[in-house]
């Protein structure tokens, strides 16, 4: 499909762009790479892309960007940026099969997206494998300019790609899905700060001539340190989870219920649900908070459950009930 071709055609070229950054970085800038570190870190990617949810209108959301900003604060450019690509893979490839192309999308997209974060984190003064207290404070507004640099970019070519793919307006696809996951966003890069000063502090440390040098057991004191950071992490994101199912089961049961106590009445036939609708529109037009938006939601749902203590010929009457109708 022409399309597929295209989304193809921008993925060949994102590769392609991402490897010569690196080759760039690492040649003439002279920026070595860590690559025991980069290993750990890109296996601990793997595992963050893995907890990743689909969404309605297509692409993933996934905490990766946690490890991508954990490697920007812990190490350097290019090797955050090969650690980012290890995001193309994540621990259900063998369940669901995915064409290569798209493989090498996400990782490219997510190594160009964190160039661009790491060069805005590091031209705002965020510091990388720092020890002072002062530099993590001071490193905090770069870090938080940087994660909106990365979900801009990414937002913008994901939106595109889901444009020529599935035909999802890149504006539908930034007011309904992209700028709802901002919040999320800046979160997870501040939890990378976090992550990446864990995991320098224990993988790195100054010697005598004042470098900051790294070395294997110490790399794998960081990895465990950050998997316990990680453990936690995987423990919320468990509950939060269960959480999301409870919510939604029990509002599939609400709308169960209604639906079969509105067949009494055949006119009355989906309208809790279209009220349900409506007023939760209304809710959120006016802004309203998540938590009161579902509260509406419920309230129009139920509005008419008293209506089944009403004896079923008063309220399929045509006419003007009676005063001992009414009583009823």
């Amino acid at each position: 499909m022409i399309m597929d071709r295209r989304v193809a055609g921008l993925a060949v070229a994102a590769a392609v762009g991402s490897l010569a950054v690196i080759l760039y970085l690492t040649l003439v800038s002279n920026q070595a790479i860590f690559w025991f570190s980069v290993v750990l870190l890109g296996l601990l990617m793997i595992i963050c892309e893995s907890l990743g949810e689909e969404m309605a209108q297509g692409g993933r959301s996934t905490y990766g960007i946690i490890a991508i900003f954990g490697a920007i604060v812990a190490l350097n450019t290019p090797s955050a940026m090969i650690v980012a690509m290890a995001g193309a893979m994540h621990l259900r490839l063998a369940q669901r099969k995915e064409e290569p192309w798209k493989l090498v999308f996400n990782g490219a997209l997510y190594a160009l997206c964190t160039w661009a974060a790491s060069a805005t984190y590091h031209g705002l003064g965020g510091v990388s494998r720092s020890f002072v207290t002062s530099d993590i404070l001071r490193s905090l507004a770069p870090l938080i300019a940087a994660a909106v640099v990365f979900w801009a970019l990414n937002s913008l070519a994901v939106g595109a790609a889901l444009r020529w793919l599935s035909g999802t307006e890149p504006k539908e696809f930034l007011e309904k899905v992209a700028l709802k996951l901002l919040p999320n966003q800046l979160i997870y890069g501040l939890v990378g700060l976090g992550l990446g000063v864990i995991y320098a502090q224990n993988a790195f440390y100054v010697d005598a001539g004042h470098q900051i040098v790294g070395s294997l057991a110490g790399s794998l004191r960081g990895l465990f340190a950050v998997l316990c950071l990680v453990a936690l992490l995987g423990v919320a994101w468990y509950f939060s989870g269960k959480n999301i199912e409870l919510l939604e089961s029990f509002d599939h049961s609400v709308e169960v219920l209604m639906t079969h106590l509105e067949r009494r009445e055949p006119y009355l036939d989906g309208h809790a649900v279209r009220v349900a609708a409506y007023a939760t529109a209304i809710a959120r037009h006016y802004r309203l908070p998540f938590y009161e938006v579902n509260r509406i939601r419920h309230a129009a749902l139920l509005h008419d459950l008293g209506r089944p203590a009403i004896p079923r010929e008063i309220l399929l009457q045509p006419g003007q009930l009676s005063e001992e109708e009414f009583d009823k």
